[in-house]
């Protein structure tokens, strides 16, 4: 076992002996309370000997329990692992095989992780994979070499799919932020590896300059961000939970990409090889994040329309433009859907088909009005 992973069970261990200590504490007074309850008078050793051999009873109990509760918590683990694994795969530089030893895969000619999601060869990986790799590359699946025949990326998410030459391949089971709590457990899984962590924040975005918080509205920027910094080995792997399922895939650093961020396009990547998202041409200031803002103080949900450091509020032409939108216009909700912390405007739209006419209810003037425009892609 390697240090992250000891780490990982002394971290569960110390949740788990503090319950056990609660109850064990709880238990403790009812003993000492029934003790003195039933064995009035003054304390004597025959007294003193029975409430020394209830207390050891009573640890030993909860000594049997703290152990089948790590046995079960290993054995979880475990199964999570063998579940995920058998849909995991590796990108290397590629070779010019020859058939020989030199044809073995070193490590450091390994690029990244991805996890299958079709039996007939599609694979979800982060774009710095791909993209920034000018060479060929290729993919490792159960120590077979496929050659990737071509692969489309998002812009609006940084994730990748590829496409192999493949039949019958297992696919991995996936999830989104739905189902997802803080602190939750995080497995990162590798064909060989397991870097367990936890969720910190469901809906993380670092707001380290003012023109961090402008946001374009075809571009999602709230990511899952874990408790552990992750290097470059673990780009693009598959991020689950307890239950083997695929959350997210590593960004980078502590950064995951959500699969709900992409569920959407994801039908349409692998049958048509394109991803096209809507368009609606603003940008805007998600007023959750905007703390401190005297102006917009009472206003706690909603999304402003705004342009700063060289990006327009609306872009002309958009379908924002023709529908008239303007700066300053906050808007409250798309087709009933209130824009929140947890639920961004790009989100919203994005989850909607192209062409498709929503209903806007926007804040203008401090009066709440109604528009309606058509998405284009």
């Amino acid at each position: 076992m390697n240090k992250k992973s000891l780490k990982f069970y002394q971290q569960i261990l110390i949740v788990i002996i503090v319950s056990v200590l609660v109850g064990f504490g709880a238990g403790l007074l009812g003993e000492l309370w029934l003790n003195d309850f039933l064995l009035t008078g003054s304390a004597d050793d025959q007294k003193i000997e029975t409430l020394t051999q209830r207390l050891n009873a009573l640890t030993e109990k909860q000594e049997k329990k703290l152990k089948d509760i790590l046995a079960e918590k290993d054995i979880s683990v475990s199964q999570t692992i063998e579940s995920v694994r058998p849909a995991l795969v590796k990108f290397y530089l590629n070779k010019n095989r020859t058939g020989a030893w030199s044809d073995i895969m070193l490590d450091n000619e390994f690029i990244g992780s991805g996890v299958v999601l079709t039996a007939d060869g599609w694979i979800l990986t982060d774009e710095k994979v791909l993209k920034e790799n000018k060479a060929e590359l290729v993919v490792s699946f159960e120590k077979e070499i496929y050659k990737i025949e071509s692969f489309v990326c998002d812009t609006s998410t940084d994730a990748c799919f590829a496409k192999i030459q493949a039949d019958n391949l297992p696919v991995a089971n996936l999830t989104n932020r739905d189902f997802l709590t803080s602190g939750q457990t995080a497995l990162i899984v590798s064909t060989t590896e397991i870097f367990p962590s936890s969720i910190e924040c469901l809906y993380y975005n670092p707001i380290d300059k003012r023109g961090d918080l402008i946001h374009s509205s075809e571009v999602y920027y709230k990511n899952i961000a874990l408790t552990d910094s992750l290097n470059k080995k673990w780009l693009g792997a598959p991020v689950v939970n307890l239950n083997g399922q695929v959350f997210g895939i590593v960004n980078s650093d502590n950064i995951v990409i959500p699969i709900d961020n992409i569920q959407s396009i994801v039908k349409q990547a692998i049958s048509e090889s394109i991803i096209v998202r809507n368009i609606l041409g603003i940008h805007y200031i998600d007023l959750s994040e905007a703390i401190g803002w005297e102006k917009y103080a009472e206003q706690k949900t909603g999304a402003i329309i705004f342009g700063a450091e060289g990006k327009a509020a609306v872009l002309s032409e958009s379908p924002a433009a023709k529908a008239g939108l303007k700066i300053n216009d906050i808007i409250l909700e798309i087709e009933g859907e209130i824009i929140n912390e947890e639920n961004s405007l790009t989100n919203i739209i994005q989850s909607y088909k192209p062409d498709q006419e929503l209903k806007f209810t926007i804040l203008r003037d401090e009066k709440e009005v109604e528009i309606k425009l058509t998405l284009t892609k």
